[in-house]
């Protein structure tokens, strides 16, 4: 404050302008950006600037404007982003971007469970593996997928088998553990296996996999020479039919994912 002519005023130095009795930088503030009473907006993953009086917006830490959109444009989660792992334009040739690096192991981070086989020269990594017994509940109807929901699993690979090197699988194209099915049956999105299977159809109840009964590559019920899996059903098996395989006894369920 200054006394100027028997009053008392505000006495900004060189290079501030009184705003809302307080002297700001016009260069620099974010909420008098410019002039008096312009307030740069925050973006959805940008923090506001304000430079030479212009309003801008900087990525916050783990996301970065990848594409050169206009406004917000940190539209890219680069700690997960398997197209842009830990920067843009770094793709991860093989496994899956966590935590900004490209992981090239057989499993997802922190997997736990049966190990099933190692897919991941071709870009798979497991996310569950259960050993199911004779009328003992090994897998959970609810979030027993659970771990293969995330931002860079994109694709599905459900094997069954007696063993982690006797398996039969198929290739599902979205990762409906996240996204759920959009009809009951959803028809098309099976887009590979290694057996001749007979059905293209996903069920669930709830048309969410992960949260109830579901069947995939057609909808046979508990008969194990059914060219189908049937995951929580009402037989004798948490994952039974395994795709036909006829497996009689103990099985394994292995689920991989893939950007």
């Amino acid at each position: 404050m200054a006394c100027r002519g028997a009053r008392c005023v505000f006495d900004c130095p060189s290079g501030r302008t009184l705003c809302d009795a307080s002297c700001v930088d016009l260069q620099t503030e974010r909420s008098h950006c410019g002039a008096c009473g312009v307030t740069c907006p925050p973006g959805a993953n940008a923090t506001a600037t304000c430079t030479s009086g212009a309003c801008g917006l900087t990525c916050n830490a783990g996301f970065a404007n990848c594409n050169g959109l206009a406004g917000d444009g940190c539209e890219v989660n680069t700690a997960s982003d398997n197209g842009n792992c830990g920067a843009c334009g770094n793709r991860c040739a093989t496994g899956m971007c966590s935590a900004g690096s490209c992981g090239g192991g057989r499993t997802i981070p922190g997997f736990t469970g049966q190990l099933g086989p190692d897919y991941s020269t071709s870009g798979w990594q497991q996310c569950v593996g259960y050993l199911d017994r004779l009328r003992v509940d090994d897998i959970p109807l609810m979030g027993w997928a659970t771990p293969c929901i995330g931002a860079g699993y994109r694709q599905l690979r459900l094997a069954c088998g007696a063993s982690a090197s006797s398996v039969r699988y198929i290739d599902v194209s979205r990762n409906v553990f996240a996204s759920s099915l959009t009809g009951y049956p959803e028809r098309g999105l099976i887009i590979g296996s290694n057996f001749t299977f007979l059905g293209n159809e996903i069920y669930a109840e709830g048309m969410n996999p992960n949260a109830g009964r579901s069947w995939w590559g057609g909808g046979g019920g508990c008969d194990e020479r059914a060219l189908n899996l049937t995951i929580n059903n009402t037989c004798d098996w948490d994952a039974a039919n395994c795709f036909g395989q006829l497996v009689l006894g103990e099985r394994y369920l292995y689920v991989y994912v893939h950007p």
